[in-house]
């Protein structure tokens, strides 16, 4: 049943509540940013927060839908995958074991068998912004002090270009009264021999008989590109390292972490062909059973062999 996890956590990249019928609902609020409103700061989309609400549980047909859909089924054999999924959580938490959604949080009983949720780190619901940071430009400064003292500044200039005029037409009226020449004879210079032309022989061969003109050959590998199918973008190494390991225990063997960017970001096919990588990607749209794979998408990295 981790197909639905994923339909949950997909869900809320496009809506505010998911319910799970009989259990609970996940409900995102976005989260006040204090930079929002700050003068040059261009921000990305807001963040959200996420809570789990375990007195909503009433049937809303957006979860039994999604399933339905992407399985090709009824509504009425999406519900009953629901609740055989439902049954699968609660058996686990009065085991006493915690839950896991990938991508949403972990819940767990407390002593007093009271759910208790903590969100992941890194949110489905955040997944518009993932990658996006704020951004601070320069603007215009209002300040009359400013200003003033740009005005002041301009003021200095034009004196000081009166002045430099005032010295150049001084030292042009001297000039023109008394013609001055320097004697020579005052100052003595050390004799400065003439430079002497040497040839040197020029041996054509080189060295040893190596031909001076033959260019050296560097051995050098080209970076050659390739394309990593991204299926989740992540802050946290821990965490990436993590999911990786969950795909991998899916069957995924060519999964892999790229780091770049401050980020580390799980991929779960290489390619050194674009075109192989984009067909490989439209093909997973269409038949994988993870709706997360949607979103999937290709990250080209120069890779030095």
């Amino acid at each position: 049943m981790d197909f639905i996890n994923f339909h949950i956590a997909y869900l809320l990249t496009k809506h505010k509540q998911v319910i799970i019928p009989d259990f609970g609902a996940f409900v995102a609020f976005k989260v006040q940013d204090n930079q929002e409103n700050r003068k040059g700061i261009l921000s990305p989309p807001g963040k959200y927060s996420l809570i789990f609400n375990p007195e909503i549980i009433k049937d809303d047909g957006l979860l039994v839908h999604s399933i339905a859909k992407e399985k090709n089924i009824s509504d009425g054999e999406a519900l009953r995958l629901v609740y055989e999924y439902v049954d699968s959580l609660v058996d686990n938490l009065r085991a006493g074991q915690t839950v896991r959604f990938p991508w949403i949080g972990k819940i767990h009983l407390s002593g007093n068998r009271k759910i208790v949720f903590t969100p992941a780190l890194n949110l489905s619901c955040n997944a518009s912004s993932c990658g996006l940071v704020n951004f601070s430009f320069p603007y215009l400064n209002e300040n009359p002090a400013a200003g003033k003292r740009k005005k002041n500044r301009r003021r200095t200039a034009v004196y000081i270009m009166i002045a430099v005029t005032v010295l150049l037409s001084v030292l042009g009226a001297l000039i023109t009264l008394k013609p001055f020449h320097f004697p020579m004879n005052l100052i003595s210079l050390p004799h400065i021999p003439a430079p002497v032309s040497e040839t040197l022989p020029v041996n054509p061969s080189g060295p040893a008989g190596v031909d001076s003109t033959a260019s050296v050959a560097v051995d050098s590998v080209p970076a050659q590109p390739q394309y990593f199918l991204i299926i989740a973008s992540l802050t946290e190494e821990k965490e990436a390292e993590d999911m990786l390991e969950h795909f991998i225990s899916k069957g995924m063997d060519s999964a892999t972490i790229v780091h770049s960017d401050g980020r580390y970001r799980i991929s779960i096919e290489t390619f050194t062909n674009k075109e192989d990588a984009v067909s490989f990607l439209d093909s997973i749209r269409k038949e994988q059973g993870n709706p997360l794979f949607s979103d999937a998408w290709i990250l080209e990295k120069m890779i030095n062999d």
